[in-house]
């Protein structure tokens, strides 16, 4: 089934599906533009607290020379789901130095619950550009 996440359709094409899970969940806070934290249903009134790593972009950052467009992008992500329910596609890099979880994130709609990447959406609005350097991992461990 073709997802609706130009990262994961690449990603698909590549052969480097596995590993993948899909949760719903609430956001936190987003720490910058391409990174946020969300509570996590995992079943059965199990409930993780999560940073999520959007998956397939790169925001500026922000400090340095980006800080401005590192400001807006993060401002402009939180605007979109801060607070809001999500639909979470994830995967774990086992390489990630920060511990963050790897992920696709959706805006959480009745009538239409996988209605647009919010990945996609950051590219699209400038505030993030493609970024595809690391691969999904064999396998997903749930702590």
């Amino acid at each position: 089934m073709p997802t609706q996440c130009v990262a994961l359709n690449k990603l698909e094409k590549r052969g480097e599906m596995f590993g993948m899970y899909t949760y719903q969940g609430i956001v936190k806070r987003v720490i910058d533009g391409d990174t946020c934290v969300v509570e996590v249903a995992l079943g059965f009134y199990i409930v993780a607290t999560l940073p999520v790593r959007l998956l397939g972009i790169n925001a500026p950052e922000l400090r340095g020379e980006t800080r401005e467009a590192g400001i807006a992008a993060r401002d402009f992500l939180a605007s979109l789901i801060e607070g809001k329910k999500v639909q979470l596609i994830t995967f774990k890099n086992p390489g990630d130095k920060y511990g963050r979880w790897l992920g696709v994130l959706h805006l959480w709609n009745q009538s239409d619950p996988m209605n647009g990447s919010v990945n996609d959406r950051m590219v699209e609005a400038g505030h993030a550009v493609t970024y595809l350097k690391t691969k999904a991992p064999a396998t997903l461990k749930v702590p």
